[in-house]
């Protein structure tokens, strides 16, 4: 099957699929693996990029949608409405519970490759 970060993939046979990315668990090609895999595996997102050694920060929507979703939250002012809209909820500095979440082992291990460790707590590890 495809690697689910090349946007560009090869049917079984040979036709090119452009834009597309193939699902690695049923080989079947989708503008978005994530919503493909919530409704059609029973799994999350995030469960799918576990599964498959895929990094958790990075999408797994297809270029152009990405792009055409970029553009749709840009037209409507999204950006200046989530700035607007997330005063009143962002992190104070001291705030119980700021960065304290669970990281995936492949974020773990990026971020022992990028020696970016000094802030993590071992215990996280």
């Amino acid at each position: 099957m495809g690697d689910a970060s090349n946007n560009y993939h090869r049917r079984k046979n040979g036709a090119k699929v452009e834009g597309k990315i193939q699902c690695l668990l049923c080989g079947s090609w989708y503008w978005n693996v994530g919503t493909h895999v919530r409704q059609r595996h029973d799994m999350t997102a995030r469960e799918y990029r576990e599964l498959h050694n895929l990094e958790v920060r990075k999408g797994i929507v297809s270029v152009e949608l990405r792009k055409k979703m970029r553009q749709n939250a840009l037209d409507n002012n999204m950006d200046k409405q989530l700035i607007r809209a997330g005063k009143a909820t962002r992190f104070k500095k001291g705030q119980a519970g700021v960065g304290v979440y669970e990281r995936s082992p492949i974020t773990i291990e990026r971020l022992r490759r990028n020696q970016k460790l000094s802030y993590v707590k071992k215990e996280v590890l």
